[in-house]
């Protein structure tokens, strides 16, 4: 059985894209020596990566989250 794409996953559903980008000073930022591509295979770094995104992510203020269950329109 092979696994859906991500794409046909979300075909059809309302998604979201949430970025965080970091733009200067990447050494000072991630507390690292230096950063090289090979870092972003090393499992510890990624997994911190992804804690702080989501640390970043919850620090966003939200509307009252009433509007989740909105629906969209029908033109």
């Amino acid at each position: 059985m092979r696994t859906p794409l991500l794409t046909e996953i979300i075909q059809g559903r309302n998604t979201l894209r949430v970025e965080l980008r970091f733009r200067n000073r990447l050494r000072e930022q991630l507390n690292r020596p230096s950063i090289t591509a090979g870092l972003l295979y090393d499992e510890t770094f990624y997994r911190e990566l992804v804690e702080r995104w989501k640390d970043e992510y919850f620090s966003i203020q939200k509307i009252n989250s009433k509007i989740i269950g909105m629906q969209p329109l029908a033109h």
